[in-house]
């Protein structure tokens, strides 16, 4: 479309174009993916031309609905993120412009949450599964681990969304302060740094400097 930033909006319109799968059955029952199509289209409109090419980044909402992704992805018992996890993740962000064009069209989080979970062979809890509140039992395992697997889990899963944030950074390796931004952000996890005596506020205003290129 020509615009300099892949946005929540791009995200839902590039779902339409996936075929086959659960997002494809999802938008068919609810005959959305051609609205989705129009309204992106009127809402964003053309951009200035990029003949120059190069990389699109990722719009600070994109990234979020990246990130929440993962956690569907694990909510749903699956080690990979796919598009009906993207989906869900879009959906659920109230302040998104890919989640007002799924509403403004009827599909509204609940119901698209409900069609998808009608088509995923794993358990699904109700909402999504965050480091705050995860259970193994809700994510993938329905036998109860020992406490030491429950940390491992919820640590890969930390590791992992620091990860892709450095990625979409476009940075090949992540280090302390990126595992150190998922805490802060994360409300047991800031906890347990002020128990520990740690200032989670100058922690997270320190954090907000863009990390060192790598």
């Amino acid at each position: 479309m020509g615009h300099g930033a892949v946005g929540t909006e791009h995200l839902v319109l590039a779902l339409t174009g996936v075929e086959g799968g659960i997002v494809a059955e999802v938008f068919t029952e609810l005959g959305i993916a051609s609205g989705v199509r129009r309204e992106v289209r009127k809402r964003l409109g053309p951009g200035p031309d990029r003949a120059e090419g190069g990389q699109v980044p990722f719009s600070p909402l994109a990234k979020r609905a990246l990130e929440l992704s993962l956690r569907e992805a694990l909510a749903c018992g699956d080690q990979n993120i796919r598009p009906e996890h993207l989906l869900l993740a879009v959906s659920g962000m109230g302040e998104s412009g890919g989640s007002e064009i799924l509403r403004a069209l009827g599909a509204s989080p609940d119901l698209i949450r409900s069609a998808v979970r009608e088509r995923v062979r794993a358990p699904m809890v109700g909402r999504p599964v965050g480091p705050q509140s995860a259970r193994v039992s809700d994510v993938a395992n329905p036998d109860t681990p020992p406490p030491l697997a429950r940390a491992d889990r919820l640590l890969q899963m930390f590791l992992t969304v620091a990860g892709r944030r450095a990625w979409m950074d476009q940075r090949r390796q992540f280090g302390l302060e990126d595992l150190l931004r998922v805490c802060a952000q994360d409300e047991r996890a800031a906890r347990s740094l002020s128990e520990l005596g740690i200032d989670v506020d100058l922690l997270r205003e320190r954090l907000r400097r863009p990390p060192p290129a790598a």
